[in-house]
């Protein structure tokens, strides 16, 4: 199965970040396919491929990353499904991509919306209006996992929504058409860094890590380091 990666100019770690995701599936992704990087492509990077697709939306990130998806979707080459994740996203275990669910992590319809972040509280209240106008299901998909897209459903389910526009994730409103069986994400499926200062053993008996800018402390620098220690085919 094949990986698509977008990826923007806004490392703050020399995109390191790409490095360890790289690694990462090499080391634990058992149906890797070709790697697919859509956007900026680090000079170092190998052995990939690439589909040059600029940023277009600076002030609506959730754009930017859906198109880039698109992109890859009708890319003739990019396997019918492909396995989407960011380069702030690693494989802790083996696994196939049978085993890498849609999960949710609770339904907007029962929750308060509320994050610091203006943008991403914005984003996840336009999800839940748009849904709920549709009557569709109404989860939060946007875990910070590694998940399966079909690339002909991707687009026709973007093809509903004025994205452009307005600030929607990248996860919810297609997951919320597609998938007819909904499950909420275990709490040993991931573990997703999002603050300073987080205890580094969380890491232990996780499936995936994620991690933000705010919690890519120097201790998780350095675990990611102890990890994935060597250099995929993937580098330079």
């Amino acid at each position: 199965m094949d990986v698509i990666i977008p990826l923007g100019n806004g490392s703050n770690w020399e995109n390191k970040e790409l490095r360890y995701c790289l690694r990462s599936l090499e080391k634990n992704f058992l149906d890797l396919g070709a790697i697919y990087i859509v956007g900026d492509k680090p000079s170092w990077a190998r052995n990939v491929k690439h589909i040059n697709t600029p940023d277009l939306y600076f002030d609506n990130k959730g754009a930017t990353i859906i198109n880039k998806v698109i992109s890859a979707c009708i890319h003739e080459k990019v396997s019918d499904n492909f396995l989407f994740t960011s380069d702030d996203q690693c494989f802790l275990k083996p696994m196939h991509a049978k085993d890498v669910k849609p999960y949710y992590t609770y339904d907007l319809n029962k929750k308060k919306i509320n994050y610091p972040n203006k943008f991403w509280k914005q984003c996840m209240k336009n999800t839940k209006w748009t849904l709920r106008k549709e009557k569709l299901p109404c989860f939060n998909y946007e875990t910070h996992t590694p998940k399966v897209f079909n690339k002909e459903l991707f687009v026709l389910a973007m093809q509903k929504y004025d994205w452009v526009n307005n600030l929607y994730p990248t996860h919810s409103l297609y997951f919320n058409n597609v998938v007819s069986v909904p499950g909420q994400i275990p709490d040993d499926y991931r573990i997703f860094f999002d603050k300073e200062g987080m205890d580094i053993r969380l890491i232990e008996g996780k499936t995936f890590l994620g991690y933000s800018d705010l919690g890519l402390s120097w201790r998780l620098q350095a675990k990611l380091k102890e990890l994935f220690p060597k250099k995929s085919r993937f580098e330079q």
